[in-house]
């Protein structure tokens, strides 16, 4: 019951992300359900290959190419901070590249609302090369560099055709 009214509570805030404009690199949230003694959460269908693919496909992308995917990315990402969210597991195979190249952070399963000053655990949910040494160690609270340092991963490997070094 706790965990169910927690996602639900996420989930109501990723909706609310997209208001009272849809920001185009965050994935949207329609609309979130409880049934089933369960909770659901339904967000728009993307159509795009996802970044690691087109790694995997092609090494490296160029700077030009890296730095539009970036700037996109990171006006997103500043959307999804300015509301007090995490995603906490930023990394190529989250990002998903429309056909018209343009970038679009998906998957939010990990994502957490800061509860600042209150007893709060946080699950670990991370991908170990491009997880912060605070989602592994307890070094210290997560935050909005967190998802900096993920998506810094994200951009070594895209530059360097390399997993980064694990935290």
């Amino acid at each position: 019951t706790w965990a169910r009214h927690k996602f639900l509570q996420e989930a109501k805030t990723l909706r609310e992300l997209g208001h009272p404009q849809q920001h185009p690199n965050i994935v949207r949230v329609r609309q979130f359900i409880e049934a089933n003694d369960t909770a659901y959460m339904v967000m728009d269908f993307e159509k795009g290959q996802p970044l690691i693919n087109i790694l995997e496909e092609r090494g490296t992308l160029p700077e030009e190419e890296l730095g539009t995917i970036l700037h996109a990315l990171l006006d997103g990402i500043d959307r999804v901070h300015g509301a007090s969210v995490w995603h906490r597991d930023i990394k190529p195979s989250n990002i998903l590249i429309r056909p018209d190249g343009s970038p679009v952070l998906i998957d939010f399963g990990a994502a957490r609302k800061d509860i600042s000053g209150t007893d709060r655990s946080l699950m670990s949910v991370f991908t170990p090369a491009f997880a912060a040494p605070e989602q592994i160690y307890p070094l210290g609270d997560q935050g909005p560099w967190t998802d900096i340092y993920a998506l810094g991963a994200t951009l070594y490997r895209a530059v360097t055709g390399n997993l980064p070094t694990k935290a």
